[in-house]
């Protein structure tokens, strides 16, 4: 043909060679949209994975409790810091708290609802001893009121962990003061002394120097402490003689 026109093999020759090029390039787009959208679902999954490893499911929690959505979040918060704090775990997602079966007790006085109860996570080994507090009919709670404390030593079904949720010197101030009558009949009285903001327990014996008197009451105070699941070497000690 003349005047540089193009045969009309040489269009169709032309058109398939453009549209090869198409292909590759919607394949090479295709396959980039597929590595954005692997990227966003890891980060996604990242994110929620960092979400979830900031509390800790209490999964009866609301087929028990009464207390308000705002309650039970703050308490789950709480007790994956507590834990935290003392042994980091990489994936709270993987353990489940519950509230033991027979601990829950709630009540209102002038329209303010309490609640108490115990919860355990079985995988961990801990317990958890919650007061929650809350205006009845109030639509938001900006600061809920909750206290996680260590359960009583009555409570304690984990006798092979230490409890977390409070400094031992929080624990044995639940337990003080105490009295106790040794087989030979001599008094023990235990409190604590925070002369100078140093805490420290006395062990009040009247033994007129008679160092197995005081030996034993020492030993008494020592075993005392360690039936109620706190371990006494946390504590500075001493005897203090009565005997004028």
């Amino acid at each position: 043909m003349k005047d540089g026109s193009v045969s009309p093999k040489g269009v169709v020759k032309n058109f398939i060679s453009n549209s090869s090029v198409w292909a590759k390039i919607a394949i090479v787009l295709f396959f980039v949209l597929i590595l954005i959208a692997i990227v966003l679902a890891v980060i996604s999954t990242m994110s929620m994975k960092k979400e979830d490893d900031t509390h800790i499911d209490v999964s009866n929690f609301p087929e028990i409790s009464n207390a308000p959505k705002e309650y039970q979040i703050g308490t789950e918060q709480l007790i994956w810091q507590l834990i935290e704090q003392n042994e980091p775990i990489p994936d709270f997602s993987d353990y489940q708290a519950i509230i033991r079966e027979g601990s829950y007790h709630e009540e209102t006085n002038n329209n303010i609802s309490s609640a108490d109860f115990i919860i355990d996570i079985e995988e961990l080994r801990y317990s958890f001893e919650v007061s929650l507090s809350w205006p009845k009919g109030q639509k938001v709670y900006s600061d809920p009121s909750i206290k996680i404390r260590c359960p009583y030593y009555t409570d304690v079904i984990y006798t092979d962990t230490k409890c977390v949720a409070e400094l031992p010197t929080a624990q044995i101030r639940r337990y003080l003061p105490h009295n106790y009558y040794l087989n030979n009949g001599y008094r023990v009285h235990i409190d604590e002394s925070s002369t100078g903001g140093n805490f420290r327990l006395l062990v009040y014996i009247n033994a007129c120097k008679d160092k197995d008197l005081i030996d034993s009451a020492m030993d008494y105070a020592r075993n005392w402490i360690k039936t109620l699941y706190i371990d006494p070497d946390d504590f500075r000690m001493e005897a203090y003689d009565t005997c004028l």
